[in-house]
Protein backbone atom coordinates (compact mmCIF):
# COMPACT_ATOMS: atom_id res chain seq x y z
CA UNK A 1 0.00 0.00 0.00
CA UNK A 2 1.25 3.52 -0.76
CA UNK A 3 1.45 6.08 2.05
CA UNK A 4 2.19 9.79 2.35
CA UNK A 5 4.48 10.27 5.34
CA UNK A 6 5.19 13.58 7.05
CA UNK A 7 8.57 13.32 8.72
CA UNK A 8 9.59 15.45 11.72
CA UNK A 9 13.14 15.92 10.48
CA UNK A 10 14.84 18.41 8.21
CA UNK A 11 14.87 17.91 4.46
CA UNK A 12 17.78 18.55 2.11
CA UNK A 13 16.90 22.27 1.87
CA UNK A 14 16.84 22.69 5.65
CA UNK A 15 13.05 22.86 6.08
CA UNK A 16 12.07 21.44 9.51
CA UNK A 17 9.68 18.78 8.11
CA UNK A 18 9.27 17.01 4.82
CA UNK A 19 6.93 14.58 3.15
CA UNK A 20 7.74 11.36 1.39
CA UNK A 21 5.74 8.83 -0.59
CA UNK A 22 6.45 5.22 0.33
CA UNK A 23 5.15 1.74 -0.34
CA UNK A 24 4.94 -0.78 2.47
CA UNK A 25 3.62 -4.32 2.62
CA UNK A 26 0.83 -3.25 5.01
CA UNK A 27 -2.66 -3.77 3.61
CA UNK A 28 -4.33 -0.92 5.52
CA UNK A 29 -3.60 2.25 7.44
CA UNK A 30 -4.46 0.44 10.68
CA UNK A 31 -1.97 -2.35 9.94
CA UNK A 32 0.72 0.22 9.08
CA UNK A 33 0.02 1.99 12.38
CA UNK A 34 0.57 -1.25 14.28
CA UNK A 35 3.81 -1.86 12.38
CA UNK A 36 5.31 1.56 13.09
CA UNK A 37 4.32 1.29 16.76
CA UNK A 38 5.94 -2.13 17.04
CA UNK A 39 9.16 -1.51 15.08
CA UNK A 40 11.82 1.17 15.55
CA UNK A 41 12.99 0.87 11.92
CA UNK A 42 11.06 -0.34 8.87
CA UNK A 43 11.96 -0.85 5.22
CA UNK A 44 9.88 1.07 2.69
CA UNK A 45 10.09 1.57 -1.09
CA UNK A 46 10.40 5.30 -1.79
CA UNK A 47 8.90 7.11 -4.79
CA UNK A 48 9.31 10.60 -6.19
CA UNK A 49 6.77 12.26 -8.42
CA UNK A 50 8.14 14.67 -11.00
CA UNK A 51 6.99 16.41 -14.15
CA UNK A 52 8.98 15.51 -17.25
CA UNK A 53 10.84 18.67 -18.33
CA UNK A 54 9.75 18.42 -21.99
CA UNK A 55 6.42 16.60 -22.05
CA UNK A 56 5.19 18.01 -18.69
CA UNK A 57 3.64 14.62 -17.95
CA UNK A 58 3.73 13.33 -14.38
CA UNK A 59 6.25 10.53 -13.93
CA UNK A 60 6.98 8.29 -10.97
CA UNK A 61 10.61 7.60 -10.13
CA UNK A 62 11.39 4.53 -8.04
CA UNK A 63 14.17 5.46 -5.62
CA UNK A 64 14.49 1.97 -4.17
CA UNK A 65 14.27 0.74 -0.61
CA UNK A 66 15.03 2.90 2.41
CA UNK A 67 15.25 2.20 6.12
CA UNK A 68 12.95 4.54 7.99
CA UNK A 69 13.25 5.50 11.67
CA UNK A 70 9.65 5.38 12.89
CA UNK A 71 10.36 7.84 15.72
CA UNK A 72 10.52 10.67 13.15
CA UNK A 73 7.10 9.99 11.61
CA UNK A 74 4.67 12.78 12.47
CA UNK A 75 1.70 11.91 10.29
CA UNK A 76 0.67 9.14 7.88
CA UNK A 77 -2.13 9.07 5.32
CA UNK A 78 -3.02 6.72 2.52
CA UNK A 79 -1.57 8.27 -0.63
CA UNK A 80 -4.20 9.34 -3.14
CA UNK A 81 -2.88 10.71 -6.42
CA UNK A 82 -5.17 13.62 -7.31
CA UNK A 83 -3.29 14.20 -10.57
CA UNK A 84 -4.63 11.02 -12.17
CA UNK A 85 -8.07 10.95 -13.85
CA UNK A 86 -9.39 8.03 -11.81
CA UNK A 87 -9.00 10.07 -8.62
CA UNK A 88 -10.74 13.26 -9.77
CA UNK A 89 -13.39 13.81 -7.16
CA UNK A 90 -15.79 15.20 -9.77
CA UNK A 91 -17.85 12.03 -9.89
CA UNK A 92 -21.58 12.29 -9.10
CA UNK A 93 -21.30 10.02 -6.04
CA UNK A 94 -21.58 12.84 -3.55
CA UNK A 95 -17.89 13.63 -3.49
CA UNK A 96 -16.61 17.18 -3.67
CA UNK A 97 -13.88 18.47 -5.92
CA UNK A 98 -10.38 18.58 -4.46
CA UNK A 99 -8.74 21.99 -4.30
CA UNK A 100 -5.29 23.00 -3.13
CA UNK A 101 -4.83 25.97 -0.84
CA UNK A 102 -1.54 27.64 -0.12
CA UNK A 103 -0.56 30.01 2.66
CA UNK A 104 1.70 32.96 2.05
CA UNK A 105 4.65 33.93 4.17
CA UNK A 106 6.32 32.23 7.13
CA UNK A 107 4.45 31.31 10.24
CA UNK A 108 5.40 33.12 13.44
CA UNK A 109 6.77 31.38 16.52
CA UNK A 110 4.43 28.95 18.25
CA UNK A 111 5.02 30.46 21.71
CA UNK A 112 6.34 33.99 21.14
CA UNK A 113 8.05 35.89 23.92
CA UNK A 114 9.11 33.02 26.14
CA UNK A 115 12.80 32.97 25.22
CA UNK A 116 13.09 36.38 23.62
CA UNK A 117 11.90 35.09 20.25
Amino acid sequence: MRFLLTMNMANSRGDPVHQMIADHSSESLDQFCKTINREEFIVVRTWYKRKHPYTKEVEWEDRGDAILNTHHIGKVAEYIDFDTPENNYDEPQGRTQFSRQYTQGPRGPIRPGRYGV
